[in-house]
Formats: structure tokens, C-alpha cells, sequence
């Protein structure tokens, strides 16, 4: 089943940037596509990001920093325009949104990335509509979700995290 993910992330956070090129390389080898937000030459939500938030059924951001004023604005994009909507905080942050419909999950970089993708899966199964309909993309969401929280874990452990 071919599915496609919007991720976003904080500019200028090192972790989350080559984190999301690294996700968006190995999806495409499993017909999954990932699409990242064009920020080339400016701060504002440029049409080309709108367009690909328009093209997904989801919207994700891993986030090891507070949430960015462009990402926030590109969540609200994806809300006006009924995308499902994961931000994945790290532990050591505070949610800091106050948008409705929106999924917040904390990621416990003590844990696995496996236990860490069960949890927010099991969460999205609950709250979905109609879990039948969206079994497929709920199965590439979690892998996407697995490899990126092991991504995340592997920075840490390598030392990377201590920066």
C-alpha cells in the first residue's frame, strides 16, 4: 500500500533535519513516501510546503526542541486541511501546543524505539475512526515511527546527544 507522510522538523536542529532526510531516504526504498517542507530562501510557509501537506494523510514531527514557528505553522496548515497530525516530544521537553486535534506523544529515550512506537500506535488505534480503514497506513506509520525513534536512540547512544 503506498502511503505518504509529511515530516517536519525544527530548522536549524541538526538531530531532527538529518533525522528526517535519513527517514524520507530508507521510505522511498519500501514505496512509502516521505515529504519534507521546502524552506529554501525563507521563514514563511511557502506554497510548495502547502502542497505537499495537502498530498498526505499524515503529518509528523519528531521534536527534540521546542516547536519552531514554521513548524507550528505548518501544523496548523495540516489541521485546516484534515491531515492526522503526531508530534513526538522528547522527554526532557514540555508540550507546547494549543491546538486541538492534535496527537502528542512523549519519547522516553530510555525505552526502545519498538516499545516507544507500540505505545503511540496502540494511542492512534484508539483514537481512530475507523481502525479497518486505516490499518495500512497505521502499519507504515509505525515502522516509519520505529525506525525514526531508533534513529533518534542511536544519536543518543553514540554520544551525539550529549552536544
Amino acid at each position: 500500500m503506498k502511503s505518504n507522510i509529511f515530516l517536519s522538523y525544527n530548522p536549524n536542529i541538526e538531530l531532527e533535519q538529518s533525522t528526517a532526510f535519513r527517514l524520507q531516504t530508507l521510505a522511498s526504498l519500501y514505496d512509502t513516501t516521505i515529504l519534507l517542507p521546502d524552506r529554501y530562501g525563507t521563514t514563511h510557509l511557502k506554497d510548495t510546503t502547502k502542497e505537499r501537506i495537502r498530498m498526505v494523510d499524515w503529518f509528523i514531527v519528531f521534536s527534540t526542541k521546542a516547536l519552531s514557528k514554521a513548524v507550528k505553522d505548518e501544523l496548523i496548515y495540516a489541521l485546516e486541511n484534515k491531515k492526522k497530525i503526531l508530534v513526538a516530544y522528547s522527554v526532557v521537553l514540555k508540550k507546547n501546543l494549543d491546538i486541538e486535534g492534535v496527537l502528542e506523544h512523549y519519547i522516553d529515550h530510555e525505552k526502545t524505539a519498538n516499545e516507544n512506537a507500540f505505545e503511540i500506535i496502540q494511542k492512534i488505534q484508539c483514537q481512530s475512526n475507523d481502525q479497518s480503514k486505516d490499518k495500512g497506513s497505521i502499519g507504515v506509520l509505525g515502522a516509519v515511527l520505529g525506525i525514526g525513534l531508533g534513529l533518534l536512540a542511536l544519536w543518543k547512544l553514540s554520544g551525539n546527544g550529549k552536544k
